[in-house]
């Protein structure tokens, strides 16, 4: 056996031991200011006068303790005896408090029925009751009552008690003080299935004495509900000779086979006969608070075998699965035995390292792929198990592929530069998804060419090579290739292995005052971008003064115009206040010879300002007056 079907085993059995006596708690107490819990607080003759939790008098109990007003002599002193939690229960409630004053409490419970889930309720409850002797409609006392939610009860003489305090109760008599009457944890189960999709009220309600002036006598009680299934249970299985059969537990019972009825068999909870035969066993189940009311269950006596079956169904939840338990009683190990009844106990095991004891478990997985996945259901705390499987294909996250030729919205947020992006969104069923966005985005071209030199017309010398540059605007632009053209026969052009410059090499002396063309286009799959930088062939070169700017107006106001004189190229801008402090810098591309653009001065000071322009290995100034 692998280490892992070992500690597997291991684990289900310390969970059976552990939760073996423990109850179906399916309705929890411990919020009394829940919506279906209505506390009410008054005196004896009201005590529902009052709504809402009145501290000391509606305590929920989480420590195990005993009731001090309970002790009895034994061994030379005193010792209580009452248990204030039910053993197997983490919790209870008590119901008023051992104080007198006339004072009287109720907690209703309203429970909806829903026999999928139970048809039986049982009320644990242990009361302590003062027994001054008054007369009985003055004594303390504790009654519990089943009514609708205008609280009216349905059946006084089945579902509803009502205890005065009084010796002939046969509760447990406190040695000191004599007076105090005590009811141990006793179980009171409710038959509910008449009730399905039914809204029902219990209530509870203790009372202390309503004699004037000696009121000081009191009455309490401490319970809990719980919840139970009306049918006969195995506690056996497999190929025995004999099978334990068992009632639910808080009621009377008295077993006989249905072909004998008027024999009994015996009046324990639990009863242990042959089996492997189809004779029906009975069981009549009574109230113990009143043995008249009650209903009789039945079962056969075949064998019991596990038979495993399961499902799954995908949620609106990505990745997340909800798994149907379709496990079934069998009397023979292969076929289900017809009663519709269900294994008690499985195990999931979801082929990621990931397992659950739910019956019908939902689960997420984290990564996408194939699993197997294995249902074990089991008998009597796995003593006979049962296994099936299946397969869950879990695919790959949502993707958006994505191809753009520009910036990509989604959802509020723009996108610009490829890669991979994801959000999480919360789906309908409330679960969390991830969305993964794979974006491979990209620009028409944009560009301008740069050069490092401009030739002088008669004075450059044969295989004289210059570099021109294409230089993209949009710096998440990319391309695919780049053509390359000059139209002077006096050059040869030179393109670069990476595309992105040229040469151009100059055969013989270029004539003055030329213009010659240098063309560049950009090719991606958005577009096609053609630029054209005009090379002017000049004298500028050899006169140093050649090169100028204007401005104008000037003094200036809010749009101050700049015209380049002998400058093509890109020319660095700087501007100064009268402290020689830098206030701007910029870079301006010109493609020709008189070009002008604008600057924006409105954002300026009042003053005089320096205004210089370097191109190449020159620098120009100019005075700027600002005034508004």
């Amino acid at each position: 056996m692998s280490n892992r079907c070992i500690i597997w085993m291991l684990f289900v059995l310390l969970w059976h031991c552990c939760n073996a006596n423990a109850q179906n708690n399916c309705i929890d107490l411990r919020d009394l200011n829940a919506p279906f819990v209505h506390c009410t607080y008054g005196s004896f003759g009201n005590p529902y006068m009052n709504h809402g939790v009145a501290p000391g008098r509606h305590t929920v109990i989480t420590q195990q303790s005993y009731d001090e007003n309970t002790c009895i002599y034994s061994q030379g002193s005193l010792k209580p005896q009452l248990c204030m939690i039910p053993p197997g229960e983490t919790y209870s409630i008590k119901l008023g408090n051992s104080h007198g004053g006339e004072q009287a409490e109720s907690i209703a419970l309203d429970i909806n029925i829903d026999t999928n889930h139970f048809d039986l309720l049982i009320l644990k409850y242990a009361a302590v009751l003062q027994n001054p002797d008054h007369a009985p409609s003055e004594q303390p006392r504790f009654k519990f009552e089943i009514m609708d939610t205008l609280n009216n009860l349905i059946d006084t003489l089945c579902l509803s008690s009502d205890f005065v305090a009084d010796t002939t109760l046969g509760w447990n008599v406190a040695s000191r003080p004599r007076i105090n009457l005590w009811k141990d944890w006793t179980n009171v189960g409710f038959d509910v299935s008449p009730f399905q999709n039914q809204t029902i009220r219990i209530r509870l309600t203790t009372f202390d004495c309503c004699i004037q002036g000696l009121g000081h006598h009191f009455g309490y009680a401490y319970f809990l509900l719980t919840c139970a299934k009306k049918r006969i249970d195995v506690d056996v299985c497999g190929d025995v000779d004999q099978y334990t059969y068992s009632a639910p537990i808080g009621f009377n019972y008295d077993w006989f086979w249905r072909d004998d009825p008027s024999h009994s068999i015996s009046h324990d909870q639990t009863v242990q006969v042959p089996t492997g035969s189809n004779r029906e066993l009975g069981c009549h189940v009574s109230f113990t608070e009143n043995p008249s009311c009650g209903f009789d269950l039945y079962t056969t006596t075949e064998y019991h075998f596990p038979l495993s079956g399961c499902s799954v169904l995908e949620t609106d939840c990505p990745n997340e699965y909800q798994f149907i338990n379709e496990s079934l009683i069998s009397n023979d190990g292969v076929h289900p035995d017809g009663t519709g009844n269900q294994c008690d106990d499985v195990f999931w095991d979801f082929g990621d390292g990931q397992s659950s004891l739910d019956f019908n478990p939902t689960h997420a997985y984290s990564t996408p792929g194939d699993h197997t996945v294995k249902m074990v259901a089991g008998l009597n705390g796995f003593q006979c198990t049962d296994t099936s499987f299946l397969e869950v294909h879990v695919p790959e996250n949502t993707f958006i592929d994505t191809v753009t030729c520009e910036p990509f919205l989604w959802e509020s947020d723009v996108y610009t530069v490829s890669g991979e992006y994801h959000k999480k969104y919360t789906t309908a069923s409330g679960c969390d998804s991830l969305v993964f966005l794979k974006l491979d985005a990209n620009y028409q071209p944009s560009f301008h060419i740069n050069g490092n030199h401009w030739p002088i017309g008669g004075t450059e010398l044969a295989w004289t090579e210059y570099t021109y540059q294409l230089a993209l605007d949009n710096p998440l632009c990319s391309v695919d290739s780049i053509h390359w053209s000059v139209d002077c026969p006096m050059m040869a052009l030179l393109p670069e292995e990476d595309g992105m410059s040229c040469k151009l090499r100059i055969f013989s002396c270029l004539p003055s005052n030329d213009s010659v063309p240098l063309r560049a286009v950009a090719y991606n799959r958005c577009g096609t971008e053609e630029r054209t930088l005009w090379i002017h062939t000049s004298f500028y070169g050899i006169d140093e003064h050649a090169a100028d700017f204007s401005v104008f107006p000037n003094p200036n106001s809010g749009r101050l115009t700049i015209k380049t004189k002998g400058m093509v190229g890109d020319i660095r801008l700087e501007l100064y206040d009268r402290l020689g402090t830098i206030v701007d810098r910029w870079t301006q591309y010109t493609e020709s010879d008189g070009e002008t653009f604008v600057y924006d001065t409105s954002r300026l000071g009042e003053g005089l300002y320096t205004l210089r322009i370097i191109h190449h290995d020159q620098s120009f100034t100019k005075k700027v007056v600002i005034k508004k």
